[in-house]
């Protein structure tokens, strides 16, 4: 049964450049196999100041709603956390070991808006596949990319409540080294080969803000 929210809706916000992971921004998907198709991706971010920030707002509230200390599940891992989830190679692990990730989605009705660096938006055209393959090939696993996410709260059962982000806009920044080899499974091992051999303390930025 649910349960009324004292505080559904915190602040927008949008994130520093990060890697794009397991990203299903031109074909929406159905992860949970309930027909609860929704685009989807996760980002992976650096640690610093700014990442700090943006988890305390969303633990915050966390808090406001279920109270410090409650099981509330949270759209935030740590590196190791989400490389705990499938055979994540060493490599991958050292990479990911002062990092955290963030998940986000959004329903099949309401897609998110899609961004180049440049700003221009880049069009989705509703029921085309071949659009939606142009956009998978665009924003694919191991881009560089900023998202803008607004975190909501929910309480849908006493064993199914927290907080979760939903996609707003997601701008392509620069290419990055295509991680392949891997699918929704998240069973197959990431290829030292494929990490994306970046330093995170010198990202690419479009200079701009998103513009939604």
């Amino acid at each position: 049964m649910s349960k009324k929210i004292k505080e559904p809706f915190g602040e927008a916000f949008e994130t520093p450049v990060g890697q794009l992971r397991w990203p299903s921004l031109g074909i929406a998907t159905d992860f949970q196999e309930n027909k609860d198709y929704k685009f989807k991706t996760l980002i992976v971010l650096k640690f610093d100041d700014k990442a700090k920030a943006i988890a305390k707002s969303i633990n915050d509230l966390i808090e406001l709603n279920f109270g410090k200390g409650s099981k509330a599940k949270s759209p935030i891992q740590t590196g190791l956390e989400y490389a705990d989830g499938y055979e994540a190679s060493d490599a991958e692990k050292e990479f990911l070991k002062d990092k955290i990730v963030l998940s986000a989605n959004k329903k099949v009705d309401s897609p998110p808006t899609l961004y180049l660096a440049d700003g221009s938006k880049f069009n989705r055209v509703a029921g085309s596949d071949q659009n939606a393959k142009e956009i998978e090939q665009e924003f694919y696993a191991g881009a560089l990319a900023k998202v803008k996410l607004s975190p909501v709260a929910y309480h849908m059962s006493k064993d199914n409540f927290g907080v979760k982000l939903s996609l707003v806009a997601v701008m392509k920044v620069a290419d990055g080294k295509r991680i392949g080899g891997v699918d929704s499974s998240m069973s197959t091992e990431v290829d030292a080969s494929e990490l994306a051999a970046f330093n995170m303390d010198n990202m690419p930025d479009s200079g701009d803000d998103l513009p939604v």
